[in-house]
């Protein structure tokens, strides 16, 4: 019954750690989740606006900031990357504009999302409708002249190309004719910000499109915020290159194929076999010494058998040479002796076969021994 009771606690200890896994969301492999988003969802955007006024060309609209933040940790088992850009465009021109905007995504984005909140604290997102034709997708919106305050317009995506995998990503800033806008920054507001989530042991490097590597206007920046104050450049590529230590542990984790974000529910289940184990020991303890006793030759056994037989042959010997006197009370004695070794080989065998433990063989035969000594003294 206490065995029993012990495998039943230890299957509920297993299932309970295996539930702790699985009773939280967002706990799974590729969740993607915005973090960084504070701001309450489909909140909307008042603002005035005279459409029958405004111009629809664009040639007075210009990027005043553009932050492009890379994750290649969130999405890092689907080998894919997750980018969000933030585009504050601004307009200024002498007539509101109301038109359409736009921007380059690289080759296989999916799981595009654009959307559009106030430069305030507790400004509101808001989703917007948007057209895609090739790598452009575009967006129509009303952008006031000169304004202190303009929108600011944010696009999700995955990318998850072959080069994503490695984690390459490459972002056009112009693509003639399609985008032209100009990045104009002002003095502590660089015009282009890069905001980089990697794995610690990676590295990351910055090219333009002619493979210049780009270095920082900000000589204090740690490397996972890059600021660019004046880009001159019309595409920007991020590279992450991964030390050897690193390379080696995800080949290790590859070969292993255990996915990440089950690395905890592996550990629980090793954390539930130690504890089964545990319980489980003084029942195999037990088993093997069993198993043990099954051996055909065991020193104490025989030592003791060898024993046995020296006392019934020195018996033997002395009933058969003693005086004639002492016939009938060796006559009466002879069948115990007999009787008792009989007893011997029988224990010698139950013990062999492993039906009797140590403690238990070692009793009884102890007491057959006394008795064949006090017979053997019985008989001088």
């Amino acid at each position: 019954m206490n065995l029993l009771k012990k495998y039943l606690i230890s299957i509920f200890l297993i299932v309970l750690l295996i539930n702790t896994v699985y009773a939280f969301a967002g706990m799974g492999a590729g969740t993607t989740t915005n973090t960084n988003n504070i701001l309450p969802p489909e909140t909307p955007i008042q603002k005035p606006q005279d459409i029958a006024n405004a111009t629809d060309s664009d040639q007075d609209i210009i990027m005043a900031q553009h932050l492009i933040e890379y994750d290649s940790v969130q999405l890092q088992a689907e080998k894919k990357l997750f980018i969000r850009e933030t585009l504050i465009f601004r307009n200024n021109g002498d007539k509101d504009y109301y038109g359409t905007l736009r921007t380059w995504l690289p080759d296989g984005s999916e799981n595009i999302k654009v959307s559009k909140s106030e430069m305030m604290t507790g400004g509101g997102l808001i989703t917007l409708e948007f057209n895609k034709s090739g790598n452009i997708i575009s967006w129509q919106e009303y952008v006031e002249k000169n304004s202190a305050l303009p929108l600011l317009y944010v696009v999700e995506y995955i990318v998850g190309t072959p080069s994503a995998a490695s984690g390459t990503f490459s972002k056009k800033l112009a693509y003639p004719t399609t985008i032209n806008y100009r990045y104009m920054g002002k003095p502590g507001l660089p015009a282009l910000v890069v905001k980089i989530t990697k794995p610690q042991e990676s590295s990351i490097k910055l090219f333009d499109e002619n493979r210049n590597q780009l270095q920082t206007d900000d000589p204090s920046d740690a490397g996972d915020i890059i600021r660019l104050n004046d880009p001159q450049f019309k595409e920007i590529t991020i590279e992450r290159s991964s030390s050897s230590a690193s390379s080696s542990a995800s080949s290790s984790a590859s070969s292993s194929a255990i996915p990440a974000g089950k690395t905890n529910y592996a550990v629980y289940i090793v954390i539930g076999i130690l504890i089964l184990a545990v319980l489980l020991y003084p029942y195999i303890s037990k088993k093997l010494k069993q198993g043990d006793s099954n051996k055909p030759l065991k020193v104490t056994s025989s030592s003791y058998a060898g024993k046995a037989k020296s006392e019934r042959t020195n018996s033997g010997n002395k009933a058969a040479g003693s005086e004639g006197s002492k016939g009938d009370s060796d006559a009466r004695i002879d069948p115990r002796r007999k009787e008792l070794g009989l007893k011997l080989q029988e224990l010698e065998t139950r013990y062999k076969s492993g039906e009797l433990l140590d403690e238990e063989y070692e009793d009884e035969k102890s007491a057959i021994q006394e008795k064949l000594k006090s017979l053997n003294k019985g008989s001088k």
